[in-house]
């Protein structure tokens, strides 16, 4: 069984890069393979780690992470699945965890889960039985059982953070969740999106200060004016975009080429960034439709990180009137 991601992260020294990729609602087709071809461009490259699979992104269906996760884990790809706790109850989570770990995908993002969205007839009902402390637990004693019955191999589960909360209030709260979440067992830290280099060093800070010692990955993503909008109206939870930085993004696509080179050169610096503040790799989102920003990201990435202090005023898009813990 693949072991990539895992072995890559907890291997000292090295940089992990991983790729978020989400399902559409279709079962074959166009966008099927428009996904699968990114994915074998991914292992093809040799610099990606893992690729992730969004579970019902924004509370809408997809196809299930775990089926498309699969026939990746075929090509040679190693899998991390996004395990959320918003559809079904802790009964449906112990025999989907079990289903997982028979087909080798052990690899795995504890969520809470966003709130419920459109499906059949209308909004879905949510459950939200366990949050994603409760399925951090839950998955760890599946591993004694599991080593009981002669599986070897634990879960490698991990968790999200935002450092990027705006009052005094959520910021400690977030981070009290954080220290709950690595006492249940988490293993890995994927950040959620924000612009603000102040921020992604003040994570550092209090995960040293509070001795938790687990390699953080910082989230980086290809952003277009559709998805700022988005982003900044509060509707992809977690994710930051403010005003500002609306604007100028908006103004780098007046041209599209130049926006799409704007782009990529936001998420190379940002990538360049998080590796100078200590960051054990990023998770790179914002990539539908060709690998090819992923490798154009990666390769200016290589030429600037030696000088990442210059880049530290490119995010510098705080919150208005946030909070700072230092």
């Amino acid at each position: 069984m693949l072991r990539v991601f895992q072995n890559d992260l907890l291997t000292p020294g090295r940089f992990v890069v991983t790729l978020e990729l989400v399902p559409g609602r279709e079962s074959t087709g166009r966008s099927v393979e428009t996904v699968m071809t990114v994915a074998r461009d991914a292992f093809a490259d040799g610099r990606i780690s893992a690729v992730s699979m969004t579970d019902n992104p924004g509370g809408n269906p997809s196809l299930s992470p775990d089926a498309f996760g699969s026939e990746i884990f075929k090509i040679g790809m190693d899998v991390i699945i996004h395990f959320t706790c918003r559809d079904i109850n802790r009964v449906g989570m112990e025999s989907r965890a079990l289903q997982l770990a028979m087909m080798g995908m052990k690899n795995i993002l504890a969520l809470t889960g966003d709130y419920t969205g459109n499906g059949y007839g209308g909004q879905g009902a949510p459950v939200f039985d366990l949050d994603s402390v409760n399925l951090l637990t839950m998955l760890r004693l599946l591993d004694e059982r599991m080593r009981k019955a002669g599986d070897p191999d634990d879960f490698f589960a991990g968790c999200a953070v935002s450092p990027f909360k705006r009052t005094e209030g959520e910021t400690f709260a977030q981070y009290a969740k954080l220290c709950r979440k690595t006492a249940a067992g988490a293993r890995f830290v994927i950040t959620q999106l924000g612009y603000d280099a102040r921020k992604f060093e003040e994570l550092m800070r209090i995960k040293t200060l509070l001795g938790l010692d687990l390699p953080v990955l910082g989230s980086v993503y290809v952003l277009n004016p559709k998805v700022a909008r988005i982003m900044n109206q509060g509707r992809i939870p977690g994710a930051v975009v403010t005003n500002d930085l609306l604007a100028r993004v908006r103004r780098e696509w007046t041209d599209p080429e130049a926006g799409r080179k704007a782009a990529v050169e936001r998420a190379a610096r940002l990538a360049a960034v998080l590796k100078g503040l200590g960051y054990r790799g990023i998770h790179v989102g914002g990539v539908h439709r060709s690998f090819a920003p992923v490798a154009q990201i990666l390769d200016r990435m290589a030429r600037i990180q030696d000088r990442w202090t210059e880049f530290l005023d490119d995010f510098d898009f705080p919150l208005k009137n946030g909070f700072y813990a230092f």
